[in-house]
Order: structure tokens, then sequence, then C-alpha cells
């Protein structure tokens, strides 16, 4: 049997563990450690143990000779000739597309798709749950005995598939790599004679790593270490678990002083830099846990931000690292072919620093930006379709048909091609501390997949979707990185931090404990039957770990963080061990973390790092527009600052996110289909106008989308279809009325005070009886508002728009002696109400015409004297300049005066 030894819970797990290991050594010559083997619970856990070992040693002038510290998992040895992990992937998918799918899911419906990448999916959650149950020492036969009636069939279905699996691999001269662990750990175990084995601290062993355990018992001593008094050993079972029975209802000597609520995510994560920061500034010893990998990433990135490296020791997937990124784009590229997929590759960094070099590009932003306006000019959805409109611009064309030349390209050969290309960094600039990591696991990963391929001959559509499924199941785990000098830790790892202060983040349900919820294969009951840990042994252990962290530190050392939102917003609820309050404090408690204010991040009592702010400088006077459009005077009255950015730097947003026409789109898609109107100024039939318009824009549509424009696209189509038959009918109606365009989209030019000003003319109409002239312009707004109602405010008396009544004082100019009126043709959403409604310039005061003049006299004066600011408030849906607003502080600042 093994020697379950207890220690007590005044110190913590890094410095006991180290008294356990030299209780022998006297100090004199090298600690000898060569016949132990050591079991810790994680990685990280063993890297402290080993620095910490080598460390005590070299104070006595001395050195350690360690022998193996293994993780539970790594403690039973496996055989060279085991199955790679694709491999299995790749034969329970083939098993699986030979099963009927209804055998695992009786509500798949049987014209359910059905093909080799969703049998990978399906394959994936297999082998979890097959490793699962690995660790239970148990198969999917064994479980048969323990599921339920109903759930027979499906289990029946995967103990089928696993060992016809475990059969076709005997056929390839290979084990399974888990059924070899489990008898691996069945057999004697093979230690070299006089072998320790010292498991420190570990209290969730698996039941698999407890059977090997017990073997290596029968031939070598086994001590297992427990982090808590001889006092309560019978809260603990033979294996130094905690018991659930005996730890649930077990109170947490924590006064609320050390539970910090925050309100959401950024706050929890903000507070804990600015915490880092100060105690970096004053070399200050502190510990951080983020058992969330995301919250722990995102918390490095601020760090990196404020210059403060952050070492995350933990595992990354493989797919989220910036060369897996790579990978994973070009292979969702590869298989889809679609212009989303297009965007994601041409995106990547690394992608585009191919892409300069390979095109001999000076700056690879003029990439980027034709890819923006070609696709929000075309909306494509297919990589051929881009290519196709990408023929009208300069750098892109090139750039699509170099990805098309390396669709052929192994992918080794592909990423090597990449990377090469690859500059160094600059001096000074922190290189990425999992490159060369991630680099050797794609290499790996990728040789695998290609031997798996040629193994079971899989075609290249089914190797890349196995690749793109294997690829975010592989870890990579940084270098310890020396110009780090913090780090952040896991659950698991802080009971091995030997910090006075620690702060315990992420402390919310589903993290801490780890709950299961939902498990479509294996839920919790099924999981206690079956040996392995359920939620109530999952509370348990975390339960007893923060007490022992609690009893090991100071009082106030530790401080638990618990954040009510998510980044997102998404609700979160606090961690049960917040919950685990005597009865008498509980209402305290549930006060303190539901209804009490909560905290926001407190700035950092340190100088923080300058934020880039925007102030509109002193306009030069070249840059004073000489000349202004008709329309650029309601952009001048809408923000001041906005016609700054828009007119005078002539910044505009780009993006390829568009799916669908956005209103200017559509707009203009409109005006060149009712351009057929001047070659219908006599027409009198609807139908025969709507035929002609109606034709006019299925040529455009063509010609801009090609033959397959996306779903929304089509449905706005339809839309403009219903609008420009309406419109085909209010034309007739014109024309019955004597009016007969003579110019359309004509051009007026014209000065006032000085200013020269143009105009683009939608429709311009002249009554056959009296010579009147009526200038329209075409509104395909939704609401179809009357013109006066967009141009004035009634209320405030303030002109907001002066595009129409511009027009009219061009025309002028030019014509004084016409009778002009102006209008719009509105083309609204409900296309019953479309027709042409003109200005009233006639209000309660007499006539506005004047004013709007005087208006526009004001906005000359005030653009010639660069009076750009302040910013007006703008509503962010229609703002194209919203997120330089956004944010605390905002990127715009007040000029200084």
């Amino acid at each position: 049997m093994c020697d379950l030894k207890f220690h007590g819970w005044d110190l913590a797990s890094l410095p006991t563990a180290v008294t356990i290991l030299t209780q022998d050594w006297d100090g004199n010559g090298p600690l000898d450690l060569r016949h132990c083997r050591i079991v810790v619970p994680t990685r990280h856990a063993g890297r402290r143990l080993r620095s910490k070992l080598a460390q005590m040693t070299a104070e006595k002038g001395s050195a350690v000779l360690s022998g193996p510290i293994v993780t539970p998992e790594h403690l039973i040895p496996l055989p060279a000739d085991i199955a790679d992990d694709s491999l299995v992937l790749a034969l329970l998918a083939r098993r699986l597309l030979r099963q009927p799918p209804a055998a695992l899911f009786p509500d798949a419906t049987a014209n359910a798709p059905w093909d080799f990448s969703m049998a990978l999916g399906i394959a994936t959650q297999l082998q979890d749950v097959r490793r699962q149950l690995n660790d239970a020492d148990q198969s999917a036969s064994d479980v048969l005995a323990l599921v339920p009636d109903e759930e027979q069939a499906r289990w029946q279905a995967i103990a089928q598939l696993e060992d016809e699996m475990g059969h076709e691999l005997t056929r390839l001269g290979l084990q399974d790599p888990l059924r070899a662990r489990r008898e691996a750990a069945h057999r004697r175990a093979d230690l070299p004679p006089g072998t320790r084995v010292v498991v420190v601290f570990v209290p969730d062993l698996s039941p698999l790593a407890a059977r090997m355990l017990q073997s290596m018992s029968a031939h070598h001593p086994v001590e297992l270490h427990v982090l808590a008094p001889a006092s309560e050993r019978d809260r603990f079972d033979a294996w130094g678990r905690p018991l659930p029975d005996r730890w649930e209802t077990e109170p947490l000597p924590l006064d609320e002083h050390h539970i910090h609520v925050y309100e959401q995510a950024p706050d929890e994560t903000e507070a804990i830099a600015n915490t880092l920061l100060e105690a970096e500034q004053h070399q200050r010893a502190l510990a951080v846990c983020t058992p969330d990998p995301d919250n722990a990433r995102a918390l490095a990135r601020h760090l990196q931000a404020e210059n403060l490296r952050l070492y995350l020791p933990n595992g990354v997937p493989l797919g989220t690292t910036a060369p897996g990124r790579l990978l994973s784009a070009w292979l969702t590229f590869l298989r889809q072919r679609s212009c989303a997929s297009t965007a994601a590759f041409l995106r990547h960094p690394d992608a585009q620093e191919w892409l300069q070099h390979a095109l001999e590009l000076d700056d690879v932003r003029d990439l980027l930006s034709e890819f923006d306006r070609c696709q929000s000019a075309h909306l494509p959805t297919a990589f051929d379709d881009l290519r196709e409109f990408a023929r009208d611009f300069t750098v892109l064309p090139r750039a699509l048909e170099a990805m098309a030349q390396h669709t052929d390209t192994p992918l080794g050969s592909f990423l090597a091609d990449i990377y090469d290309c690859r500059r160094p960094p600059p001096p000074g600039t922190r290189p990425d501390p999992l490159f060369s990591e991630a680099a050797n696991g794609l290499a790996s990963l990728i040789h695998s997949v290609d031997e798996t391929t040629q193994r079971l001959s899989l075609t290249d559509e089914d190797a890349l979707a196995l690749l793109q499924t294997a690829l975010p199941r592989e870890q990579v785990f940084p270098r310890p990185d020396p110009a780090a000098p913090r780090e952040t830790i896991g659950w698991l790892e802080v009971q091995w931090e030997d910090s006075p202060a620690i702060l315990l983040a992420d402390m919310r349900e589903g993290v801490v404990p780890e709950t299961r919820v939902g498990d479509a294969f294996l839920p919790d009951s099924l999981r206690v039957r079956a040996g392995l840990p359920g939620n109530r042994d999952a509370f348990a252990r975390d339960l007893f770990l923060a007490r022992a962290l609690l009893a090991s530190h100071p009082s106030g050392g530790v401080r638990f963080l618990y954040s009510r939102r998510a980044a997102n917003q998404d609700p979160q609820l606090p961690s049960r061990l917040l919950l685990a309050a005597p009865d008498s404090e509980l209402p305290a408690r549930v006060s303190l973390l539901f209804a009490r204010p909560a905290l926001r991040a407190a700035r950092p009592a340190i100088p923080a790092r300058p934020v880039l702010q925007l102030t509109p400088p002193a306009c030069r006077p070249e840059k004073i527009p000489s000349r202004l459009r008709a329309t650029d005077f309601s952009a001048y009255l809408a923000c001041p600052f906005r016609f700054y950015l828009s007119r005078i730097l002539h910044m505009r947003p780009e993006a390829d996110n568009a799916r669908e026409l956005d209103p200017m789109g559509f707009g203009i898609l409109a005006h060149e289909a009712l351009q057929q109107l001047e070659a219908l100024s006599r027409a009198t039939d609807p139908t025969a106008i709507q035929d002609q318009l109606l034709e006019q824009l299925d040529r455009l549509a063509r010609m801009q989308f090609g033959a397959r424009p996306p779903l929304a696209v089509v449905v706005q189509l339809d839309s403009l279809r219903q609008r420009l038959r309406a419109a085909a009918h209010v034309h007739a109606a014109s024309v019955r009325d004597g009016w007969r365009i003579i110019r359309a989209e004509e051009t007026l030019n014209g000065e006032l005070d000085g200013m020269h000003l143009r105009a683009r003319i939608d429709r311009i109409e002249q009554h056959v009886d009296d010579g009147r002239i009526r200038i329209l312009d075409y509104k395909t707004s939704d609401a179809g508002d009357a013109p006066l109602k967009t141009h004035y405010q009634p209320q405030k008396k303030v002109w907001v728009d002066l595009q129409l009544p511009l027009y009219r004082y061009l025309y002028h100019q030019k014509n004084p002696d016409a009778e002009v009126s102006v209008g719009y043709f509105t083309l609204p959403k409900a296309a019953t109400d479309c027709q042409i409604v003109e200005l009233d310039f006639q209000g309660k005061n007499g006539d506005l015409y004047d004013s709007a003049i005087a208006t526009a006299r004001e906005v000359i004066a005030a653009i010639r004297a660069g009076c750009f600011w302040p910013p007006a408030q703008v509503r962010p849906t229609y703002d194209d300049f919203a997120l330089l607003f956004a944010g605390q502080p905002p990127l715009i600042e007040e000029p200084s005066p």
C-alpha cells in the first residue's frame, strides 16, 4: 500500500515539498534525487520545484542531481508504437461514415449532411469522451453496464467504434495510445531497483494514475503527501483526494474585505494590471492567478502596452499562436475559397510580410485598401468572384494571383516560403516567445497528418479537414522568459507559489470550481458512476485548496477577485467558494456579491503610459478648401470636426465586413438605374418605363455583383425593383402633367462670397406650357421624408442641409430670369409613397430661401476661418468616425486654448 503522509498548512506547497525531498540530505555533496520519481500536479509545479531545489543547493555551494519530475498524466510510460492523435481521429471518422448517425444521435434527421468533415467533429467529441473514461480506467465497453436502458444503443455503438478502430490500428502495426496507457497501468511498473516514488500534493489523482501507483507500491516505496494536518485524515480518501461529504459544507475562513467584486471583467483586468505595475515599481512580491486563459492573455496584452512583460507558463492551443492562426486561415481559404477566408489570410501580419516581399510592395496598406474598396463596392462571396472584380485595381489582383498559385503547394513548403520572408524584429522589440515552439509544433502536426493521409489514402479535402480539426487540439508551452519579471498562473499552480501576496482572479462559477453542465455523452451522474470526478468532487478539491492557501499565507495576503459581467456583458455567477461562509455571515456575503456597488478599475498610482489623443491642429491656409460641393454644407452643419476629418484630411472608413449595400451604395445604384429616364422624357406608359428601368438595373447589378450576388443583395435588389416600378408610374404622371426632363446628371458651377461651388443635379425638368424649371434630387431613404423636414428645423429655426437651396442658387446664377423650384423625387421603402415633393420655402416668418443662403455664407466664413471645433453629438450607427469617440478616455480631446 501507499504511505499517506500529512503535513500542516502553515507552509505553502513549495517549501514543504523541498523539505520532504531534502530531509535525508546533510548538505555534504550534491543532493542526489536520481533514485526518486517525483509526481507533481502540473508542469509549472515541476518547474518551480526544480528551480527551488537548484537555488537551495546553490546557496550551500552544492548542486542537485534530479530524477524524473512528472505529472500524473506522464507517470505511465507509453510504448514507441502508439498512433498519433490525428490517425485515431481519422479512423474514428471513417468508421462513423459507415455507421448510421442515428445510432449516436437518435434525434438526428436521416437527411442531415454526413461527410468526413462532420464525422471528424463527432470523432473529436468521442475521443475526448474516451480520454476521460481512460483516466477513470474505463473503456466504452465497461460503461455499458452503467448507462440507463435508453442510452444502451448509443454506448454500444461507441464501444463498437472503439473496438473496430483498435483492430484497424493493430493491422497497421500500431497501438491505441489510450488503451496502451491502461495496459501499462495494469502491468508491473518497470522501475530501477531502489526507486522511491514521491507524490507531492496532488489533490486529484485519476483512478488510472492511482492504479499505476498501486502497482508500483508492490515493489517500491510510494509516498503520498497531503498538505493538511494529520487531524484532517478522515476527510481524505486513501489517495489524498478530498471527500465531498466531508468538505462541501466546510466554511472558508475568508473575510469579506478580502473579496473584490468588480462590475465587469475589463475592470478586473485593469485593476490587476495596475497592482502588478505598482508591485513592479516598488519591487514587491506578488503572485497572480488567472484560471481563465482568455483573461490571462488579455492581462498580458494590457501589460505589454505598459512595457511590462508577463510570462504565461501554461500551454496555449497551437491554433491561437501567430503561425497557428496563419495556417488556420490558409486551411479555411483552401477549403472554402470564400471572400471572408481570403480576408482572414490577407490580414495576418505574416501573410502581409510575405506578399510585400513577393510583390515588391513599398507599403502593404495599399493592398488592404484595395481589398476593402473592392469588397465594399462589389460584395463578392467567392474567391473567383473577387478575382474577377479585382481586375480594376492595381495591387490586389497580383496578391490574389499569388495566393492562387500556392493552392497546390505542400503546406510545409508554403509556410517555409512565408517565414523565409519574415524580417527580424527591430532592436528593442520583444520577439514572439512562442514562435519557435509553434513552428516546431506545426511542422510535427503537418508531418503527422501527412503520414495519416498516406496510410489511409485520404483525399486532399479530407486531409485538409483533418489538419484543421487537429490544429486546435495541439498545445504548445512557452519557454521561460528571463526578460519577463512577472508571470500569471493557473488555479492548480497557485498552490506552489510562496509569495506572501496572491491575487486570485476569475473567481466565478464554471472556472473555479470547473463544473460540467449538459455534457451530451458524460453527464455528471454517469461520470460519478464511471469513477470520474463529478462536480461535487471538483468543489471539494477547490474548497480544500482554498483552505490550504488561506492557512499558509498571512492574513489578508490572499485576495479573491470576481466580476459580475464578462467583457461582452454576459452575466457571471460568483464561485461557490465565495459563498462558503458560515450561516450567520451568508446574507452579508450574498449582498456583497450581488447587491452592493461593484468596483471600477482605479487609476494606477504610478505614471501611466500617455494615451494617444487626437486634437485638430490649426488648419494651414493651403489646406482651406477653395471649392465646395453642395453636399459639403450639410456635413459641416452636422459636425465641423467630422467635416475636417473627411473633407480636409480625406479620411474615410474602409472595412471588409460589408455583406450588403449600405444606404449610399443603394442610392448610387438607384441613381444609375434612374438615369434611363432621360431617354424616356416623353414616355407616358408606366409598363414600358418600368421595363426599361428594370432591364437597366439588371445590367448594372450583373456588372457590379456578378452572376451570384449575396443573398442580402438579392433582397435589396428586389426592394429596389419595387421602388423602380413605383417610380415609373410617378414619372409617367409627371410627363402627363407637362414636365419634360431637359438634363440629367448635370453639373452646375458657381460661386458664393468668392467660394467656388459645384453641384451634381440628378434631374432638371421644364414645363412645356410656361417654361418653369424644376430641379429634383432622387432620394432612396426608407422614410421618404419631405425636403423641408430634412433641410430645416423650424423649432430651432436652423438649417441642417442646404443642398436644394444651393441647387436653386446655382441655377439662378446662370439663368437669373428662370422660375425655379426644387424638390425630391422620393423612392421610399413603402413603394406606394413614391412621389415628387417640392421644397416650400414659405415659412411662418416669410420666405426661408434668403436665410438658407445666409447660412451658406456663414458656413463659408467659418471654413475659411479654420473653425472645425467642437465635434457634435452623432449617433454611433450613423457615424463613420465613431471609434475616435469611443473609450475612456476617448481619442479625441479639446484643443488647448
